[in-house]
């Protein structure tokens, strides 16, 4: 007699390690190279909100990204994510639908979120999209500082220092009366530009380099 079997699509796998990731597409964060695969064109979307200003500025090796939308019937968002890391991996996970495993020896990162997460784009991009890729290329390419930052003739000049030390208030002075540029504030990476990295007497004292 016929004997009926029950089949399951790859989200159903208890795994989940045959979701099928048909989308990709490369990004360059700080002008490095990422490249994303996913089953989900919200995570496209959400992706090109965080990098799509930036263009190819470094011929690194890409990091890689593969993230799978899941189809669960939560409609809650996830709690904060927690970060452990050991040896070359990390993990970010905010529970057990909602995860990204970052593989810093490989540059590569592997996660899963809901379709409630895909669809809150500040969500995704905070808590799995910038979280993952930025920690894979500062451990690959960068050295973060906590600083401002200004530019003067393709030089780059961080402000280090505590916080209300008046980095970003020595910043914003110097680039309005000074031939400086304010960059940014708070958190910086230093890669390839030329940089010089004042201290926090630079924003006590009030002086930058005068060149």
């Amino acid at each position: 007699m016929p004997v009926e079997i029950e089949t399951h699509s790859a989200l159903d796998s208890v795994l989940l390690d045959n979701v099928p990731l048909p989308l990709h597409a490369t990004f360059f964060p700080l002008g490095f190279p990422l490249e994303i695969a996913t089953n989900s064109r919200e995570v496209l979307s959400a992706a090109r909100q965080s990098w799509g200003v930036f263009q190819a500025s470094y011929p690194e090796a890409p990091v890689s990204l593969f993230l799978a939308v899941t189809e669960d019937e939560d409609e809650r968002l996830p709690p904060r994510p927690k970060f452990r890391t050991n040896l070359h991996l990390m993990s970010i996970v905010s529970d057990a639908r909602n995860q990204v495993i970052c593989d810093f020896n490989n540059r590569c990162a592997s996660g899963w979120v809901t379709r409630r997460v895909a669809a809150d784009a500040g969500v995704l991009r905070l808590r799995f999209l910038e979280a993952s890729a930025m920690t894979m290329l500062v451990t690959a390419h960068l050295a973060p500082l906590h600083s401002a930052l200004v530019t003067r003739h393709g030089i780059g000049i961080a402000l280090c220092g505590d916080s209300f030390a008046g980095k970003s208030t020595l910043a914003c002075r110097r680039s309005s009366h000074y031939k400086y540029r304010y960059a940014s504030s708070v958190r910086n990476s230093v890669s390839s530009l030329p940089t010089i990295i004042c201290s926090n007497s630079c924003a006590a004292s009030g002086n930058l380099p005068a060149s």
